[in-house]
């Protein structure tokens, strides 16, 4: 198993239309995600990041463990291998030099052009502190991250089942 691997990192994700372009705005939305208040096991403490998804085509907002980017590449966030990374086929030619995955807000080429056409659906993510009371609500036998996961199970079969009957719907409608 990969050390850098953080299992609760993926119970953080969120898809934004966009990241924060400047320190104030970064900082602001470090303190309404609030990763420090998460506990983790992760190597490296849960640190605020706004970056790119494996393809390129999301911004994600999620709680990781903070890594250095080698120069000349975009920051993602990897969903399957639960960590913060370079993105190999995501050129910066303004990252000239090694970066903490913290800055990558710094670098805007590394960020998708169009936000406009994001789904909805994919924008309706329950912030983590939403997460973590309804959790409570819904388990309220099951303590700490097993509470959050059980909370997610349920959530994500909830979405699949939601897609599943749009995706009949339409079918019969174009029938």
């Amino acid at each position: 198993m990969d050390i850098e691997f953080c299992e609760v990192s993926k119970l953080t994700r969120t898809v934004v239309r966009n990241c924060a372009k400047d320190l104030a705005g970064v900082k602001e939305a470090a303190r309404k995600k609030n990763c420090s208040a998460i506990k983790s096991t992760c190597l490296g403490r849960l640190e605020y990041h706004c970056v790119i998804n494996p393809w390129g085509n999301l911004t994600v907002e999620v709680c990781a463990p903070a890594t250095n980017i080698s120069k000349g590449y975009c920051t993602e966030y990897n969903e399957g291998g639960g960590k913060i990374q370079e993105h190999y086929n995501r050129r910066c030619s303004a990252c000239n030099k090694k970066y903490v995955s913290t800055d990558a807000y710094k670098y805007p080429e590394c960020y998708p052009r169009q936000k406009a056409d994001v789904p909805e659906l994919l924008l309706s993510g329950i912030p983590r502190p939403q997460i973590l009371e309804k959790s409570k609500e819904r388990f309220p036998h099951v303590n700490g991250d097993n509470g959050l996961k059980a909370y997610a199970c349920v959530e994500r079969k909830s979405f699949l089942i939601l897609l599943y009957a749009v995706f009949l719907l339409a079918s019969f409608c174009s029938a």
